[in-house]
């Protein structure tokens, strides 16, 4: 298997790397066997962790320049006795996690893996995989994994079982507590560059109620396909930095926990026995800082519920979640109820919603009587699942039809490269220009989302080959080979 170092659309292959993958296997579980085999693997490379019960006591790292696979063979068991796993992910390759019985957990937000992500550029997707975790007898509240950059990730098909009581399983951290560039910057609704927590069991086995994971300081989540045993979902808010965006469908809860939802807006639609989902403002004045409804740079967004079964939307009540002031989240302004049906009403007000069923798009109403395309989910399964592309390249001649109306002129360049983007066929988010190493020596989003044509300053660039990058906000890309010559 040739090892590719850009995840590129199915059309426009291209091999920046001709190495061949390495299967490198640990000489045993321990963390000083695993670490060397991690620094003797390549990006790309396969570390295999053997059969056996080891405890970390030290840090075991992956760093952005190992973006590797690290397996274990779903009898790996590794026991945290104040050891770590520190990941970083990359720009140029995927990194795994999979195959391992995690035994131990921390408390107070420490947790013993940590996995450490970009948003500007992005950093490529992580998959955490097909794992059970044991929370053991920590002496408080139980935190697994910690997430932060505001880079997509993928957390699915792992078992997270916690006994203490008031658990927080997953801690979704978004920028940090000191950084608000969560909340500057813009989201796309059901883009890629999100974290996903997909068809995972969270099991909260004491009689008190804990959280399957708790997203804060501009964190843009996505949990779909969960199973949820006495643990909620949490959004934080209370005064810090609060949590960006959520997007929540298709879980189902075993005994109708409910959602805490405190923070920032999104979609919550399909979801089964989840008995509520409370919003509530902790502090402040109306509007305040980081509440249910505000968006970018705090501005209105409100959020959207529809089509749940044996699910209240209850606002601004102190029962099952944080003591909320009163009237701070108001129905029909900072959250809707959506409608649904095959057709979209002839009238509406603006920020009214409906889901279309026989499309799965939700509709906002942007102006009087004037329905746009709000929402529409990310493929699912994930294309890291599946091995396959998302929405706009499901069809092999839709590949190739776009291919063809993306050019880029001159080539060779020497000052401005245009890119012409015929009838704005493809919508473009981030433009990244790479070297043949991978490396990125050129990188702008949110550029021009339905321009025609894009110019780009190359003066700078040294004489080479080079590879132009365009995503859209689905995650996939279209890539052209250029070159810059300087007379």
């Amino acid at each position: 298997m040739k090892h590719q170092v850009l995840l590129l659309a199915a059309f426009s292959t291209v091999l920046y790397s001709t190495t061949q993958a390495k299967t490198i296997t640990a000489l045993s579980c321990s963390e000083k066997d695993v670490q060397a085999a991690i620094h003797s693997a390549s990006n790309g490379d396969t570390v295999k962790v053997p059969p056996g019960s080891c405890t970390w006591t030290s840090t075991v790292t992956i760093s952005n320049s190992q973006q590797i696979t690290l397996a274990g063979t779903d009898s790996t068991t590794i026991t945290f006795n104040g050891g770590y796993l520190d990941v970083t992910a990359g720009m140029v390759s995927n990194t795994f996690i999979t195959g391992f019985i995690f035994n131990g957990s921390y408390t107070n937000g420490d947790s013993p893996i940590a996995i450490h992500t970009f948003m500007s550029p992005p950093s490529l997707t992580f998959r955490f995989h097909h794992n059970l975790l044991n929370g053991g007898n920590p002496s408080g509240p139980a935190t697994f994994i910690n997430t932060d950059g505001n880079g997509p990730g993928l957390i699915d098909h792992n078992t997270f079982s916690c006994s203490h009581g008031a658990d927080e399983m997953v801690h979704v951290d978004g920028n940090g507590a000191v950084s608000d560039s969560g909340w500057t910057n813009a989201v796309v609704p059901g883009g890629a560059d999100m974290t996903f927590l997909e068809d995972n069991v969270f099991i909260e086995s004491s009689a008190v109620i804990g959280s399957a994971f708790q997203s804060y300081y501009g964190a843009r989540t996505v949990a779909r396909h969960n199973t949820f045993t006495n643990a909620q979902i949490d959004q934080h808010g209370g005064g810090g930095i609060g949590a960006r965006w959520w997007e929540f469908y298709n879980n189902n809860s075993t005994d109708g926990v409910g959602y805490c939802i405190r923070a920032g807006s999104g979609v919550i639609f399909a979801n089964t026995n989840v008995s509520a989902a409370r919003m509530v403002q902790e502090t402040g004045v109306y509007p305040a800082d980081y509440q249910v409804g505000r968006g970018q740079n705090e501005t209105l967004n409100p959020a959207y519920v529809w089509s749940n079964v044996n699910m209240e939307l209850l606002l601004n009540t102190n029962s099952g979640c944080a003591n909320g002031e009163a009237n701070m989240i108001q129905l029909n302004c900072d959250v809707y109820q959506a409608d649904s049906g095959s057709v979209l009403p002839g009238t509406c007000a603006i920020n009214q919603s409906f889901w279309r069923t026989d499309e799965k798009t939700l509709y906002k109403c942007t102006s009087t009587n004037k329905w746009t395309t709000y929402y529409k989910p990310y493929c699912y399964p994930h294309p890291l699942v599946t091995g396959s592309n998302c929405t706009a390249f499901t069809d092999i001649s839709n590949q190739v039809r776009i291919d063809k109306q993306i050019q880029i002129y001159p080539n060779p360049a020497s000052n401005n490269l245009i890119i012409i983007n015929s009838d704005a066929v493809f919508q473009i988010q981030d433009v990244l220009i790479l070297n043949l190493t991978g490396s990125i020596v050129w990188w702008k989003n949110n550029f021009c989302s339905n321009c025609k044509d894009l110019t780009i300053d190359v003066s700078n660039l040294s004489n080479g080959i080079y590879f132009v990058q365009l995503k859209n906000p689905q995650g996939e890309t279209v890539t052209k080979k250029m070159a810059v010559i300087h007379n």
